[in-house]
């Protein structure tokens, strides 16, 4: 058990620094937790943005990618534990999946409906590809480079694949 100073929304491990990072909705922070000490925080990184939720790390370009309930997508560096960049999302986001071999991360928003993807360095809206009202929850499969859209209108699963 970690004490907290609000509600959690995602945790992501780093296995590369062998610690794991705590999104809390508001106040607004990461939690860092080392591994070996997991029962208390060893810092926090203030985000300014609205509501952390998505979050995953690309360790090619040392970067944390966090998706905000305000509709801002924020880069953070790792070493600096400072913000690196941030951007737009068409709306409240939920999942984030990065693409390390493409230089991608994947933002899904239920609504309006739409993966967004971006680039891992420069934070460059490269593609918005239509769900469908309410899809926000996809899925990435690194070993065969696809991401998956579940639709809950259609009651089906998209499948999308970056070549």
């Amino acid at each position: 058990d970690i004490d907290v100073p609000g509600r959690t929304r995602w945790s992501l491990i780093d296995a590369t620094r062998d610690r794991f990072y705590v999104n809390i909705a508001d106040p607004a922070q990461f939690l860092i937790c080392d591994a070996d000490a997991p029962t208390s925080p060893a810092e926090s990184i203030g985000v300014n943005g609205k509501g952390p939720h998505g979050l995953d790390i690309d360790t090619r370009t040392n970067r944390m990618f966090c998706a905000c309930d305000g509709g801002e997508f924020i880069a953070f560096d790792l070493d600096s534990r400072k913000e690196a960049g941030r951007t737009h999302l068409a709306g409240v986001p939920d999942v984030v999946f990065v693409n390390e071999v493409l230089g991608r991360v994947y933002v899904a928003t239920g609504d309006p409906g739409v993966i967004e993807v971006f680039d891992t360095s420069t934070l460059e809206l490269l593609q918005t590809v239509t769900t469908e009202l309410g899809a926000h929850t996809i899925g990435f499969d690194s070993e065969r480079n696809k991401v998956y859209a579940f639709l809950p209108q259609t009651c089906c699963a998209a499948v999308y694949q970056e070549v």
